[in-house]
């Protein structure tokens, strides 16, 4: 006859180390996930650390990018104030040309006047 799994005599023995023996792979398993998963944390932080030591970095100084655009439209308007004051020179000298114009305008209206009223000399 078979003797049942209860009235075996090392049973007792036998379900106990499977019970550790689940246990200790349970235990096992668990400090690789959590080991990795802490190791993660760890370097997440690490990296925020890094990210807010270069955005505070970039809010101080600017970006290299900033720094060309700025020496770009330095460069703009520096050529802008350039042109202008060209522009305002040669308007000056127009205005001036024009004033003369105006002047030679008038004097000929006023010579019209004095040959159509017939006061010419």
């Amino acid at each position: 006859m078979e003797q049942s799994l209860s009235t075996k005599p090392n049973h007792k023995v036998e379900l106990a180390l499977r019970f550790i023996l689940s246990f200790v792979l349970g235990a096992l398993s668990a400090s690789f996930f959590l080991g990795s998963k802490s190791r993660d944390i760890s370097e997440l932080l690490i990296w925020k650390g890094e990210v807010k030591t270069t955005l505070e970095r970039m809010d101080k100084d600017g970006t290299n990018r900033s720094h060309w655009v700025f020496d770009d439209q330095a460069k703009q308007i520096t050529s802008a104030f350039a042109r202008i004051t060209e522009l305002e020179h040669v308007l000056g000298q127009r205005s001036e040309q024009m004033n003369v114009m105006q002047f030679k305008i008038e004097k000929l209206e006023g010579d019209v006047k004095e040959i159509k009223t017939g006061n010419r000399r």
